[in-house]
């Protein structure tokens, strides 16, 4: 059984999230690898719509049950995002402008 660090949670309204660096239920890009996978050890762009009505902000949250340790593993996570984000730009992007692209 995969662990589920969210289990306890109620349900809310669900969000999309989307990403233009990899495919729904696809493999990440290899550049999104660990290094000792052979990837780069960067984050992929993450897109999202639908929030809820009330959303004031956002936490993102990058889990991975399938790890290979008896917990999966937490790779990252960024809170406080503004209600108006809509992006949480690739790795390799966020050296070159800010982390989250707003609605226009």
């Amino acid at each position: 059984m995969t662990n589920d660090p969210l289990w306890r949670l109620p349900e809310v309204a669900r969000l999309e999230v989307r990403s233009p660096d990899f495919d729904d239920g696809g493999e990440l890009p290899v550049w999104a690898r660990a290094r000792d996978a052979g990837g780069q050890d960067l984050s992929p762009e993450l897109r999202w719509l639908g929030a809820p009505d009330g959303t004031r902000s956002y936490v993102v949250r990058v889990f991975d049950p399938d790890a290979p340790t008896m917990s999966g593993f937490w790779h990252w996570a960024v809170y406080d995002l503004p209600r108006q984000s809509i992006t949480c730009l690739a790795a390799r992007e966020r050296r070159r402008r800010a982390c989250c692209r707003r609605a226009p």
